[in-house]
């Protein structure tokens, strides 16, 4: 019965953060800075657009897993995680980089998927 309702508190916590930055989204957009502008060649939009995807992916993900570690460590209930496995983090985390970096700088994909399969590799 505790899994429950543990479940509809995930579920509440995670609907809420998300409608958070949903309502904030102009002043993400602001902080972040990192915007798609049309080059009338590949790009069919008139205005600047932000990337803010792999962002809202990334903090879901870290968001989920700080609630996974408060649920272990005050309520005592294993969560069978893979996410909280510290490698799996930190590759989570090098290619959330790595994808913000090309949002910026517009790097070769060839050397995008070339840094993320070596980092992937060496785990």
């Amino acid at each position: 019965m505790i899994l429950n309702e543990i479940n509809i508190l995930l579920t509440t916590l995670i609907v809420a953060f998300n409608l958070t930055i949903y309502f904030n989204l102009e002043k993400l957009e602001k902080i972040i800075n990192i915007y798609d502008v049309a080059d009338n060649f590949r790009k069919i939009h008139k205005k600047k657009m932000p990337l803010l995807g792999g962002f809202i992916i990334f903090f879901n993900i870290i968001f989920i897993c700080l609630i996974n570690i408060i649920i272990q460590e005050y309520l005592n209930i294993e969560l069978s995680s893979v996410i909280l496995n510290p490698s799996n983090i930190f590759l989570i985390t090098f290619i959330f980089i790595i994808g913000a970096y090309d949002d910026k700088a517009d790097i070769s994909a060839n050397i995008r998927l070339l840094v993320i399969t070596l980092i992937g590799l060496s785990f």
